[in-house]
């Protein structure tokens, strides 16, 4: 069962319990749990205050059970904030897509570790939503030097779960690297003199190219739809000359 926003961890578990047995007695829920008394009877206090469950009394002791009715209003309220909320996100994706089509042309520089995970983020939303196929030319062994072989790998195993399509061309070198037994994707090797130093992805009408050996590193975005023909161009001209 999921939690319930708001209660502590003893509330969280003594709701659980109360929903597991139906209708109980303060005592049996602090046999059960093996909490101490007064931790059983100040969190049922509080859900009872809370009206997440209800209560009734008999003639020797308190019966507690789940209050449906108060539940029902509290789904139907976190329904209709969660509607608020979508509604809000929709406005502002729309908005964002507008800005990026008046954006044509447009370059940003992200900085650090960061900001070149913020970009691979968006790479593979756009790839999963879209189901189109990406591109990469690079050394190939720049993401795991710069970000750890932990978070490549994991990447990695992320692309091959979403069924993400790329095509991907590396330095020769690269065969003998990490990245090697890690990558995902249609991957060819060329020789490094026909490749640039720093690391390019082209994604819709995006070029990404990332400046390793910058402190901090650099990714640099560009939204422009000519040049990211011009670079995917260049790619399949490339993709021809390299091998398996």
């Amino acid at each position: 069962m999921d939690t319930i926003e708001g209660l502590s961890t003893s509330e969280q578990k003594i709701f659980k319990e109360v929903l597991r047995l139906g209708q109980t007695s303060a005592g049996r829920v602090t046999k059960n749990l093996g909490f101490h008394k007064g931790t059983v009877y100040n969190s049922l206090r509080r859900l009872e205050e809370k009206g997440l469950i209800g209560v009734k009394e008999d003639a020797t002791r308190r019966i507690y059970s789940i209050n449906s009715l108060s539940l029902r209003k509290r789904l139907a309220e976190e329904k209709e904030q969660h509607e608020k909320k979508v509604e809000g996100l929709k406005k502002i994706l729309h908005a964002a897509k507008q800005n990026e089509k008046a954006d044509e042309g447009k370059v940003l520089v992200l900085s650090g570790v960061e900001g070149f995970k913020t970009f691979f983020d968006d790479l593979y939303s756009w790839a999963y939503q879209t189901k189109k196929e990406y591109y990469f030319m690079g050394k190939g062994n720049e993401m795991v030097e710069h970000l750890g072989e932990d978070y490549y790998q994991r990447t990695q195993i992320k692309k091959k779960r979403l069924k993400l399509r790329c095509r991907v061309i590396l330095n020769n070198i690269s065969r003998r690297l990490p990245v090697k037994k890690h990558v995902v994707g249609n991957v060819r090797y060329l020789e490094m003199d026909y490749l640039s130093p720093v690391s390019t992805w082209m994604y819709g009408n995006t070029t990404v190219i990332v400046l390793w050996g910058s402190t901090p590193l650099q990714t640099i975005v560009i939204h422009s739809k000519g040049l990211t023909d011009s670079y995917r161009s260049f790619f399949e001209n490339m993709w021809k000359m390299a091998t398996p």
